[in-house]
């Protein structure tokens, strides 16, 4: 009630293997050269850290949603697109969660990959844009952060901020 009504997710449910859900797709892995059905696997063992089924079009919301403020306060929001540092004062490309990092062009990505058994998930966002992309593949290790990255540089490059 404090994520997803807020944000309007529709599409985004806590996974139970045996629930019927509409437009879900099979999931798969490769072996090789081969790709196979993947095994069974009940993730609501870990319902917060990869076991929810979500859409595209609800990864967005929860962009708009964070980026509006509905869901954090903009310091945290502030905090979470922030570089963090290690104790020595190191700096990294991480914050709460979120890998940040900087393309060629200079947008700060602010991204989240997730993989699970027979899925893969990448959301990518440059908040000083308000943009984000959302990938979603049925199979485990998918290689679509490059993908998303080569959707924001087609869009950007044809709306320049």
């Amino acid at each position: 009630e404090n994520i997803f009504t807020p944000a309007g997710l529709s599409d985004t449910h806590l996974e139970y293997a045996e629930r019927i859900v509409p437009n879900r797709a099979r999931a798969y892995e490769r072996h090789g050269n081969e790709v196979r059905n993947a095994p069974y696997v009940d993730n609501s063992i870990k319902w917060f850290g990869g076991g929810l089924i979500s859409s595209a079009d609800d990864l967005i919301r929860f962009n708009i949603a964070l980026n509006k403020g509905r869901l954090v306060k903009p310091a945290s929001l502030k905090l979470m697109n922030t570089p963090g540092a290690l104790k020595d004062g190191t700096p990294i490309e991480y914050s709460l969660g979120w890998e940040l990092s900087t393309d060629e062009h200079g947008n700060r990505y602010v991204d989240k990959y997730g993989s699970g058994t027979g899925v893969s998930t990448y959301l990518l966002r440059i908040p000083e844009k308000h943009f984000a992309v959302a990938v979603l593949v049925n199979i485990s290790h998918g290689n679509i952060k490059s993908f998303a990255r080569r959707i924001a540089d087609a869009v950007l490059s044809k709306n320049p901020a």
